[in-house]
């Protein structure tokens, strides 16, 4: 009689990861090369990749993972995930 182990790949917080790269990694990873071979200069984009990575990394480790979140609700246009939150730039309801 063996013994199976059972692992949970996943946990609710986990986000939606493509190989090894969350979705926003992901993008930074691979926008900059396509804008850079767009307008001729990729080892610019490839700079810029690497760039946005660096300072993607040292953001997180200094404000932690969360704050990124606050900062778009705050400053970015709508963002469709964040439907039941209030728009940001309303600052008084009437009615």
């Amino acid at each position: 009689m063996s013994m199976e182990k059972h692992v949970i790949l996943n946990t609710v917080d986990t986000p939606l990861k493509i190989l090894f790269w969350t979705m926003p990694e992901l993008l930074m990873g691979l926008f900059p090369p396509i804008l850079g071979l767009l307008c001729h200069h990729l080892t610019l984009g490839i700079l810029g990749s690497v760039l946005c990575g660096v300072v993607a990394k040292q953001y997180r480790v200094h404000f932690g993972k969360g704050q990124w979140e606050a900062v778009r609700y705050w400053f970015l246009p709508d963002n469709p995930r964040f439907k039941a939150l209030p728009l940001s730039y309303v600052r008084e309801y009437l009615g």
